[in-house]
C-alpha cells in the first residue's frame, strides 16, 4: 500500500528499537532453542532454527516429541512491523489502523494515518483531530487531498521553467504549499507513465554520461504520482527461466502474479549488459535507483533488492555493499557473499533461497550464511527446498514479499539497528545532483536555441537523447550533422547510447559528411551503434557509397567467423544478427543490384545461415536468426537478382517456422519470374 506523507514540513526520523520475532522452546533438561514454531500438530513441535515457515524447508528443522517440551514462548509480533504489514494491504482498514498506531504509541504512523483516512473522507472528526490545530493548513497544501490545488497544477508539464517558477510563488501564496517546486516537476513527469502495465526498455538517462542501458517497469494499477509506494530492485540472471536470454523485460513477469498484485508496489527490472551485474562497476545499478525515484514516487524507506542466479550474486552484492539503501534484500540460487553481517548490522532484512540440488550454483555457501545470520540473532529468513535445481518457484518468490512487506529501511545504532519511522518520499526531496540537466522543463517548439538544446541532450544519452533524435529526424537542420559526428566519434566506454542516438539523428540529412562517419560508425566497439548507423546510410547516402559498405560487410564476415569458432555470447549473436539484417535492408533501400553477391555469400550464407555456439543450454538461439530471417526476406526484392529466388528458398528450408514461411512466400511473390 502507498503511504501518505505530510506536506507541510519533512517528517523527523524518530528510533525506536525493534524486536525480530523469534520463537523459544524450553526441553524438559532445561535447555533451549530458538527459530520459529512452524507446527505443534500431532504430538510434536517442529521448529525452524532458519525463521522460514515453509513446509518444503526442511534443512536443519528441528523435531521435538511433545512429551520433552516443557513450555514454548511463541514471541508476539512487534506492534510496529504488524503496522508496516497490515499498512501494506491495498485495501488496508485506515481507521483501525489509525486507532493500532495511537494504542501503540506509535505517534509518525498514527498522524499517517489520519491522512490516508481523510483521503477517502476529507470531514472525519477522529482524523482532523489526530492532527491537531493545522489540519485545515495540512490539507489546503496538499495535493493529494485538495483538488482546487491539483487543478491549479495540471498544466504543468506543459510550462517553461520561468512559468514553473511563476507559478510556483502563487502556489505558495494561495495554498500554502511547502513541498519544494521539483516535487511539481516531478509529478507532471511521472504522470506520463501508464499505470498497471509493464513498460519495456526504459533507456537509463539519469547519470547516462557515467552509466548507460535499460531498464522495465511495473507500476500497480492504482498508482497515484501524490502518493509514495515501495520499490523492488529485481535483477535477472544469464537465462530468465522462461526460455531466453536474461533481460529486465522478460524477468519482470515473474514478479506480475497474484502476490505482487496484492501488494502495490513498483518492480523495477534493469538489463545487465554486459554481464555480470558488476561488469560496469556499481553506478549503473544505482544510477536506475536514482531515476526510478525522479520518474515515480518511491518511499525511500521501503526499496528492497531482490534476484535470482546471477542476479542472486547481484543481491548479495548490492544488499551487503549498500544496507543503508535497503530495507531488504532476497538473493536466489546464488551463492552467500561473506558480508552478509555488515547488512544484519545495518538492519537490513535477509530472505534467502535455494534449493540442495542446484547444478548451476551449489548450495554450499548459503546455509553457512544462514549460520552465521542465526549466530548474530540477525533479521534473516534461510529456505532450502530439495528439488527445484536451479529453478525460483513462485511460491518462494511470494513468501519473500511477504517478508519485505515487514521491513523498512533501519538505521545503525548505538546498541543496534533502529527503525525509520514514517515515510520518505522521493518526490519531496531536494534536488538531485544534475536532476534539471536530465529532466529539463518542458521547452517549445521552434524555440531560439533549440537546435543547441537538442544536440546537447542527444549528448547525454538515454531517454532524453531519444526525443532529441526524434525532433532532430524532423528538423533536417544540415547544421546538425557536424556536432553529431563529434558525438557519434566519442568512443568512450558509457556514451554508446549518445553515439546510437547521434547516428539515428544522422540519418535525417543526406551530406558527405554524415554518410562518411556513418561508414566508420560501422565498425563501432558497440554492435548497437553499427546497427543505427547501419540503418541510417539508407537516408543519408546512397549507392555511390555500397563499394564501401560491402567492404564493411566483408570485415563483418571475418569477425563473425572468429566468433563463431569459439562461443557468441547471447548479447552478441542477438545485436551482430541485428545488425547484419540492418545491413541488407540498407543496400535494398539504395536499390543496388550490385551488391547482391556480397549480400548472398557474406549476410545470407555466411552469417544468416551459419549455426554458431551461442548462448547456454537453456536459451534457443533460433528465435533472433528467425527474426533477422524476417527483415532481410523483406528486404531482397529490391535488389532485384537473378539468383534472389534461390537465397528465399534456403532460408525457407534452414530457418523453417511459420513466421519465416510467410516471409518467404510473399518475397518470392514479389521477385516474380
Amino acid at each position: 500500500m502507498p503511504r501518505t506523507f505530510f506536506p507541510i514540513a519533512p517528517l523527523l526520523a524518530l528510533t525506536l528499537a525493534v524486536a525480530v520475532a523469534a520463537d523459544t522452546v524450553w526441553l524438559q533438561d532445561d535447555v533451549s532453542y530458538k527459530g520459529k514454531v512452524v507446527s505443534e500438530a500431532d504430538g510434536e513441535v517442529l521448529l525452524n532454527p532458519y525463521n522460514s515457515t515453509m513446509k518444503e524447508m526442511v534443512w536443519g528443522l528441528k523435531r521435538f516429541d511433545r512429551s520433552v517440551v516443557a513450555k514454548l514462548e511463541i514471541t508476539p509480533e512487534d506492534p510496529l512491523r504488524k503496522y508496516w504489514f497490515d499498512s501494506s494491504e491495498p485495501k488496508a482498514d485506515h481507521v483501525a489502523l489509525m486507532k493500532f498506531c495511537r494504542a501503540n504509541g506509535l505517534e509518525v504512523e498514527a498522524r499517517e494515518e489520519a491522512l490516508e483516512v481523510l483521503d477517502a473522507d476529507i470531514g472525519n472528526a477522529e482524523a482532523r483531530a489526530g492532527l491537531g490545530a493545522s489540519v485545515n493548513e495540512i490539507i489546503a497544501a496538499s495535493p493529494r487531498h485538495n483538488p482546487g490545488l491539483r487543478e491549479a497544477t495540471k498544466d504543468w508539464a506543459a510550462l517553461g521553467a520561468t512559468e514553473r517558477r511563476e507559478r510556483y510563488a502563487k502556489l505558495k501564496k494561495d495554498f500554502g504549499v511547502t513541498l519544494p517546486i521539483q516535487y511539481f516537476d516531478r509529478v507532471a513527469r511521472s504522470e506520463r507513465h501508464a499505470a498497471g502495465v509493464v513498460t519495456e526498455d526504459i533507456h537509463l538517462t539519469y547519470n547516462s554520461q557515467r552509466a548507460s542501458g535499460v531498464y522495465t517497469v511495473w507500476l500497480p494499477k492504482n498508482y497515484n504520482p501524490h502518493r509514495a509506494y515501495p520499490m523492488v530492485l529485481a535483477l535477472h540472471g544469464t537465462w530468465n527461466g522462461l526460455g531466453g536470454i536474461g533481460e529486465g523485460h522478460t524477468f519482470v513477469k515473474h514478479f506480475t502474479y497474484a502476490e505482487t498484485k496484492k501488494w502495490d508496489v513498483i518492480v523495477v527490472a534493469p538489463t545487465a549488459d554486459p554481464r555480470p551485474w558488476t561488469a560496469k562497476g556499481d553506478t549503473y545499478v544505482l544510477s536506475v535507483i536514482d531515476e526510478a525515484c525522479l520518474q515515480y514516487n518511491i518511499d525511500m524507506n521501503r526499496i528492497y533488492v531482490t534476484g535470482h542466479s546471477m542476479g542472486g550474486g547481484g543481491t548479495w552484492h548490492f544488499g551487503t555493499k549498500y544496507p543503508e539503501k535497503f530495507a531488504a534484500f532476497a538473493p536466489a540460487a546464488a551463492a552467500g557473499s561473506g558480508n552478509e553481517l555488515d547488512a544484519a548490522a545495518q538492519g537490513t532484512g535477509m530472505y534467502i533461497y535455494h534449493s540442495s540440488d542446484d547444478p548451476s550454483a551449489p548450495v554450499a555457501r548459503d546455509p553457512l550464511a544462514a549460520k552465521r545470520l542465526r549466530d548474530a540473532d540477525a533479521d534473516f529468513v534461510y529456505t532450502e527446498w530439495t528439488d527445484q535445481q536451479h529453478g525460483w518457484p513462485q511460491a518462494v518468490i511470494a513468501d519473500s514479499f511477504l517478508y519485505f512487506r515487514r521491513h523498512h529501511r533501519m538505521n545503525k545504532g548505538p546498541k543496534g539497528p533502529e527503525p525509520i519511522h514514517g515515510t520518505r518520499p522521493s518526490f519531496a526531496e531536494p534536488l538531485w545532483p544534475d536532476e534539471e540537466r536530465y529532466f529539463p522543463a518542458t521547452r517549445a517548439p521552434g524555440r531560439p536555441g533549440e537546435l543547441e538544446d537538442l544536440l546537447a541532450e542527444v549528448a547525454l544519452g538515454g531517454t532524453i537523447a531519444k526525443a532529441a533524435a526524434d525532433r532532430l529526424l524532423e528538423l533536417r537542420n544540415p547544421a546538425a550533422v557536424k556536432p553529431l559526428i563529434a558525438v557519434l566519434r566519442d568512443l568512450r566506454a558509457d556514451c554508446h547510447e549518445a553515439r546510437f542516438q547521434a547516428a539515428r539523428a544522422l540519418g535525417a540529412v543526406p551530406s558527405v559528411a554524415a554518410s562518411s562517419a556513418l561508414l566508420g560508425a560501422i565498425e563501432d566497439p558497440s554492435w548497437k551503434v553499427r546497427r543505427a548507423a547501419a540503418e541510417a546510410l539508407a537516408t543519408a547516402a546512397g549507392a555511390e557509397e555500397s563499394p564501401w559498405l560491402a567492404l564493411a560487410v566483408h570485415r563483418l564476415g571475418h569477425e563473425f567467423d572468429a566468433l563463431a569458432a569459439r562461443w557468441i555470447r547471447d548479447e552478441t549473436w542477438a545485436e551482430l544478427h541485428a545488425f547484419n539484417a540492418a545491413l541488407v535492408a540498407t543496400f535494398a533501400a539504395w536499390g543496388d543490384p550490385a551488391a547482391w553477391t556480397v549480400v548472398d555469400e557474406i549476410c545470407i550464407r555466411r552469417i544468416l545461415l551459419t549455426e554458431a555456439k551461442s548462448g547456454s543450454d537453456n536459451i534457443d538461439p533460433e528465435p533472433v536468426r528467425r527474426a533477422s530471417a524476417v527483415r532481410i526476406l523483406g528486404a531482397l526484392p529490391a535488389l532485384d537478382a537473378p539468383s534472389a529466388k534461390e537465397a528465399v528458398d534456403a532460408i525457407r528450408k534452414r530457418l523453417d517456422s511459420p513466421e519465416v514461411k510467410a516471409a518467404a512466400d510473399d518475397a518470392e511473390k514479389k521477385i516474380g519470374g
